[in-house]
Parts: structure tokens; sequence; C-alpha cells
């Protein structure tokens, strides 16, 4: 692969994305970097979806489109995987956009470390609802390069923070290495696969000018969904950073990192049924940890200290709902 620029695979499954399927193919096809494929797998949609896919197949040479009865995301794009051939793995969703350059400028930062298997790529990234000249870039302590991949553990699970699966460029020798999407889960599929990348890579290059926009509250999105199996498919995700780490976690300081990874499942879902919050807890004094951490505002922190943490949770559960009523009048 020396000195030459590789064919990128870009691999999207579908389901009932017609809304937003034009959108995100224009911004594929009309990227600055030509030597891709672009693989979409859909899954089952009931609208228009696989119609519409299938005339951008009959238009242009670099497109491929299958369809599965519906099966999960997951499926889909280990399905799309197993039939690309590009040297570099770009995966993606159906409702967001890539800017122009996103696969151009991770090449070219790429090919100055040679094409090296190991290394891989990671992009800025801003949400929108419906227009992205008004995405939002969250300001995130993550978006540099790494040559520890340890200390990009500690770092993004300490502060709750991650890279969305859409910004990744990750060679085909390593997704080998790693294997495939884990079809068992409901639930940040994205974090635990990257994960594994991350752990197997030997170093992360951000790539500032490299871009992804991400479409934000989604009404069909298995992300919007806090379901009980939802909530519990999203630990069982922390379960595997866990055990992806485990002989590593002494020797790079990354108990706090884990422990803020359940304190996050506590936190966001509170109050949790009775079952996952024991589990949760116990997940956490293992650890070393007596209390999942959660910060409170200083108002709140002396009621936290006499009452503990489901008391502080309670009250900012309360404030918020008061406020949405407010706003809502």
């Amino acid at each position: 692969m020396r000195n030459q620029y590789p064919l990128v695979s870009i691999l999207i499954p579908v389901y009932n994305a017609d809304k937003y399927l034009h959108e995100t193919l224009e911004s594929l096809i009309n990227q600055s970097y030509s030597n891709i494929e672009i693989i979409l797998v859909d899954d089952g949609s009931k609208d228009n979806s696989l119609s519409l896919l299938k005339h951008y197949e009959n238009k242009y040479d670099n497109i491929i489109v299958l369809s599965q009865e519906n099966s999960g995301a997951q499926v889909a794009r280990n399905k799309a995987f197993e039939l690309s051939k590009g040297s570099y793995i770009q995966y993606f969703d159906a409702d967001d956009i890539m800017h122009k350059d996103k696969i151009k400028c991770q090449i070219e930062e790429l090919k100055v470390y040679d094409f090296q298997e190991n290394i891989v790529a990671t992009s800025n990234w801003a949400y929108f609802t419906d227009e992205i000249k008004s995405a939002f870039f969250p300001d995130q302590i993550i978006n540099k390069s790494y040559d520890d991949k340890f200390l990009f553990f500690k770092e993004a699970w300490e502060n709750s923070q991650s890279m969305i699966g859409q910004g990744w460029l990750i060679s085909r020798v390593l997704h080998e290495k790693v294997g495939v999407w884990n079809i068992n889960l409901t639930k940040n599929q994205d974090g635990e696969f990257f994960t594994r990348v991350t752990y197997h890579s030997k170093k992360i290059v951000f790539v500032k000018e490299s871009i992804v926009y991400y479409r934000r509250d989604i009404s069909t999105s298995i992300s919007m969904s806090n379901n009980l199996k939802a909530i519990r498919s999203h630990l069982d995700s922390y379960r595997i950073y866990e055990m992806i780490v485990k002989d590593d976690i002494k020797n790079h300081s990354l108990h706090r990192g884990v422990a803020s990874l359940y304190s996050l499942i506590y936190r966001k879902y509170y109050p949790l049924d009775n079952k996952t919050k024991k589990e949760v807890l116990e997940l956490l004094n293992n650890l070393g940890y007596k209390q999942p951490l959660v910060e409170f505002s200083k108002s709140t922190n002396w009621i936290v200290k006499i009452f503990g943490v489901d008391t502080g949770l309670y009250l900012r559960n309360l404030k918020t709902k008061v406020i949405q009523k407010i706003l809502r009048k």
C-alpha cells in the first residue's frame, strides 16, 4: 500500500431513512477523495428507502445495495463488511452528513504514517437537528491525537466523552483483528466496537479538518430508547469495556475511568430498577468505590453528603421536570 491511495469502503445500515437518505448519499458521492465504494444494506425498511437506494445503485458504479429481513444494524454492518473490498473501512449512518473532505483529510494524514495498519484516524464532529449550518461542535478534551491508547481511555471515560463511530477510519487488517460487530447489543454498539479497535491500535490520529455532521433527536433511532432492554445493553457494553482492559487497569490508572462508565449508567437512567442498581453498585464496589461518581452543584453537595447520591439525583430530576414544564407553557 506504500505511496498509494487505498480504496475506502463506506458501509451503511439503512432502516426507514428515506427522509434523510438523499442528503446523506449526496455527501458521500461528492467526497473529494474519489477512490471509494459505498455499500448499503437495507434492514427491512417499510418506507421507500430500498427503492431510493436502488435508484442510486443504478446511477453510480461504486454503489452496492443489498437488502435483508429486519435483523438489526450490527448484522447489516457485518454483512456490508463481508462484501467490502477496501483497504480502509468507514462506517456511517443513513441520516448523517459527511463533509466533502472528511475522508481525503484522514487519508492524507494516514499517508504520513505510511498507512500503518494499526494507526487509526478520528475526526472532528458536530451535531445538528435540521440543517448543518446550525451544527454545534462539542468541546471535548479527547479531540486530539494519542500515542497512548490508555490515556485516551482514561480521559474519555472519566469525562464521559466519546468519538462517534462515523468519525473513525480504520484499516481492514485492524478490523479483521478486532472482529465483527456485537449482534447481542442494542445500545452503545459503536462504543463497544471502537473500544476494541482502540485497544488494538498503536496510535490515534485526530484530524481536525475532517468533519462529520451527526443528526440528533431521530425518533426511530435505537439510541433514543431508554427501556429496560436498552439500559441493560448499555451496561453490558461497559462490562465489555472493563473486560477488554482488565489486565491493564492497575498499571494505567483506569479504575476511576471504568467506575465513571458505571456511574454514567446510574446517573443517566436514574432511578434504576432494583436488579440493575444492585449490579452497578457491586461493579463500583469491586473497583473500590462505595457510591457512584456524580458531580453536583455546590448548593446540592451538602444534601448529597447527608442523604446520599440518590437524593441528589432525585432533586436534579425534579428540577429538570419543573423547568421543562415552565418552558412548555
